[in-house]
Order: structure tokens, then C-alpha cells, then sequence
């Protein structure tokens, strides 16, 4: 679980979706293919973890490693635009589609900022990752999967 810090409040995010865990030159997949490995991580001998490999990623395989970085980086980037949402303490229609495209729960963050607006709150500060480990990682074959932080 991805606790971040923000000035007096603690947002927590249960799960980003990968939506393309594969390289760049690989086109994302319009299809909705279900996840096909389990929860659990899969076995270091098919991918050996480096000398730099956190001891918490070494049991998952080198895409699980590259798709739980590139959440990470996902979870940054939403990090970055909340922070400046709830700094505008505005509800607007650009907020309603950020919150729609990015997160799960939308609805949750979409109705706490339309409080925060009527209350007139305004939160400053910077978001800031305080620790995140992948409670699981599962990959489609297509390449794309989900990344539980």
C-alpha cells in the first residue's frame, strides 16, 4: 500500500493499473484480457534479480520488476497532478476527467473534492512517497496487467 504525505493528509492508494507493461515500441492492447499469473511473485530462477534488485522485488520476474516501475512512475505522475488539484480546491470538469481516467475509485476522490470545495478547503504542500511495496503484481500475456501497491 502507497502511502503519500501531503501536507496534513495522507491519501492512500490500493491499486494503479498498468496499462501497458510492455516497451514502448509495443502497442497497448484495446482488449480487456484478465490477468494471468497469481498474486504470488514468480520464481527468481526465471529472471535473476541484479546486485541493485531491492530484496522486496527479488522473488518477481524482470517484467514484473519493470511493470511495478513503471506504476511507480505512474503513481508519481498522479501524485504531481492531485497535489495541484487539491491545491485549486475547485471541482471542475478537468478534475471530474483526471480522476475518471486515473483512478479506480473515482467517484471517492471526485465527491471529496467537491466537499472540499463547498467548505471552502484549499490543501498546499507537495506529495511525497513515503514507501510503496507491490502487494502483488499480476501480468496478462498481452503485456498489460495490474500492479497492487
Amino acid at each position: 500500500m502507497a502511502r503519500v504525505r501531503c501536507t496534513g493528509v495522507a491519501v492512500t492508494l490500493l491499486v494503479l493499473t498498468c496499462v501497458s507493461c510492455t516497451s514502448a515500441s509495443d502497442p497497448p492492447s484495446s482488449a480487456a484480457t484478465p490477468p494471468s499469473s497469481s498474486t504470488a511473485p514468480s520464481s527468481p530462477a526465471s529472471s535473476p534479480p541484479t546486485k541493485t534488485t531491492p530484496p522486496y522485488l527479488a522473488s518477481y520476474s524482470s517484467a514484473e520488476r519493470r511493470a511495478y516501475q513503471e506504476t511507480l512512475a505512474a503513481y508519481a505522475d498522479f501524485t504531481r497532478e492531485q497535489v495541484k488539484i487539491l491545491a485549486a480546491g475547485k471541482a471542475t470538469p478537468q478534475a471530474r476527467r483526471y480522476y475518471k481516467a486515473h483512478t479506480a475509485d473515482w467517484s471517492t476522490y471526485w465527491n471529496l473534492l467537491q466537499q472540499r470545495e463547498a467548505d471552502g478547503i484549499q490543501i498546499k504542500g507537495r506529495g511525497e512517497t513515503v514507501r510503496v511495496r507491490p502487494a502483488a503484481i499480476r501480468l496478462a500475456k498481452d503485456g498489460t496487467g495490474i500492479v497492487d501497491l
